[in-house]
């Protein structure tokens, strides 16, 4: 199995992994508590973003860019499976469970 963008794959399951274990939470400003256009903050209102929120607003835009189903590759794999040919990719499963541990 090959992930068209492994890069953003890994990030997004990095990115979960740290919201599961309680380390990143992620969410939206609400539109109302945003400044209006050409409107300027006073200094008790600015924050500084760290490296880590920075990251994760990366990643954030990388996985909306992502398709939610890859629907060419589903109807593939429904093919194969219906016809019988379908191999379990055994050591692609293998090494991404290694990879997982390290």
């Amino acid at each position: 199995m090959k992930i068209i963008n492994e890069q953003a794959s890994k990030a997004v399951a990095d990115l979960r992994r740290n919201q599961k274990a309680g380390r990143a939470k992620v969410e939206e400003l609400d539109p109302k508590d945003k400044p209006a256009e050409g409107q300027e903050l006073k200094e008790s209102e600015k924050v500084s973003v760290s490296q880590t929120s920075q990251e994760i607003e990366r990643l954030r835009s990388l996985t909306a860019a992502l398709p939610e189903v890859r629907t060419e590759k589903v109807e593939r794999l429904k093919a194969e499976i219906s016809q019988g040919t379908y191999r379990i990719p055994t050591d692609q499963i293998a090494e991404k469970l290694l990879e997982e541990f390290r």
